[in-house]
C-alpha cells in the first residue's frame, strides 16, 4: 500500500508548469477560428430577418427575396464537424437571389482559410448557379473580396461541355468553364485559401473518399495542390484559383444563386473560416467559449 499511496505523491513544479502550459495551449488553439455557421439555431423556414447566431456573425440575416429557407436537416460528411440544420435555396427563373449577414469583426486581411459543406441538383442548364462570396454588403460575385462557388456561372457555348462542375471568380475576374463534373445531391467539401497581399482565393473540392483520405496524411495547400484531379480517393474532385482586381473590405458573408431551371436547389451547411489552418475549419467543433 505504501508504494501506491508514494505514486500518488506530489507533481513537481515543474512538471505542473509543463502540464499548464499544454492546457493553455489546448484553450488558445480555438482562438484561431473567425467565423462558424452551422444553421442550427434558427426556426426551420424563412431564414431573412432571423438574427444571425453563428460565431463570429452579428445582426440579421438580410434577403431582398425569401427562397432562402433554413431546415432541420444538415449536410455532412465523415470527418468533418456537422451538426443539425443547413440553408437551402429551390427556385426557378432567372432573378438572382442573395442573403447576406454581418460579421462582428471584419475579417483580416492576411492568410484565411475556409471551407463548408455543399450540394445541388444536377441539370441541363449549367447557368444555374450556386456560391459564397466575402465582402462589403453590397457587393456580389463580381465585386466581392474573394467568392468561392459550389457550380459555375457561364453558358456552354461550342466547345464548352455542359456539365455541372465547380468554379470559382473574384473582384473583376470571369468564371471559367467547369473542368470538373459533380453529381447531382451528393455532399461535397468546398476548401478555399485566400491571401490578402494578393487578393488571390485557391479552392479544392473533395469527395467523401477523398477527405478520409487526405484527413489521413495532410488536409493542407501544399498536399491539394499536388493531388491530381479525378474521382479516385488520392484525388481532388477539383482545383481552381482566382485574383481580384483590389483587396476590398471583408465585412459581411453572403450566400447568392440565380436559378435557371425548375428544380434547382443548392444547399449550404457548416460554413467556417480560419486564420490557422485548414484543418481547424474541417474538424474543429465549434467552441463553447466563444458562445
Amino acid at each position: 500500500m505504501k508504494t501506491r499511496i508514494q505514486s500518488k505523491a506530489a507533481v513537481p513544479s515543474a512538471l505542473r508548469l509543463t502540464l499548464a502550459a499544454f492546457a493553455a495551449m489546448s484553450l488558445s488553439s480555438h482562438a484561431a477560428l473567425l467565423v462558424s455557421e452551422s444553421f442550427s439555431n434558427y426556426t426551420d423556414g424563412g431564414l431573412n430577418g432571423q438574427a444571425a447566431t453563428g460565431l463570429g456573425l452579428t445582426g440579421s440575416w438580410n434577403s431582398t427575396t425569401t427562397p432562402f429557407q433554413r431546415q432541420a436537416t444538415g449536410l455532412s460528411m465523415s470527418g468533418a464537424y456537422s451538426s443539425d440544420g443547413s440553408m437551402v435555396l429551390s427556385g426557378s427563373g432567372t432573378t438572382t437571389h442573395k442573403i447576406t449577414a454581418e460579421f462582428a469583426n471584419a475579417l483580416p486581411t492576411g492568410q484565411l482559410f475556409g471551407s463548408y459543406l455543399f450540394s445541388t441538383t444536377a441539370h441541363t442548364d449549367s447557368r444555374s448557379v450556386g456560391l459564397t462570396a466575402v465582402g462589403a454588403a453590397g457587393d456580389n460575385d463580381n465585386t466581392a473580396s474573394f467568392v468561392w462557388a459550389g457550380n459555375s456561372y457561364y453558358s456552354p457555348a461550342a466547345g464548352n461541355p455542359a456539365i455541372e462542375g465547380p468554379g470559382i471568380r473574384a473582384e473583376g475576374s470571369s468564371w471559367g468553364t467547369p473542368s470538373s463534373t459533380i453529381n447531382g445531391g451528393e455532399t461535397y467539401l468546398m476548401l478555399f485559401a485566400f491571401e490578402g497581399s494578393t487578393g488571390t482565393t485557391t479552392a479544392w473540392v473533395l469527395s467523401q473518399s477523398q477527405l478520409t483520405y487526405h484527413l489521413s496524411g495532410s488536409l493542407d495547400s501544399a498536399s491539394l495542390n499536388l493531388a491530381a484531379i479525378g474521382t479516385e480517393a488520392a484525388s481532388v474532385v477539383w482545383r481552381g484559383s482566382a485574383t481580384g482586381a483590389t483587396a476590398g473590405a471583408m465585412t459581411h458573408l453572403s450566400m447568392l444563386a440565380l436559378p435557371r431551371n425548375s428544380s434547382f436547389e443548392f444547399v449550404w451547411d457548416e460554413f467556417r473560416v480560419s486564420d490557422l489552418s485548414l484543418l481547424e475549419t474541417v474538424t474543429v467543433p465549434e467552441p463553447s467559449v466563444f458562445s
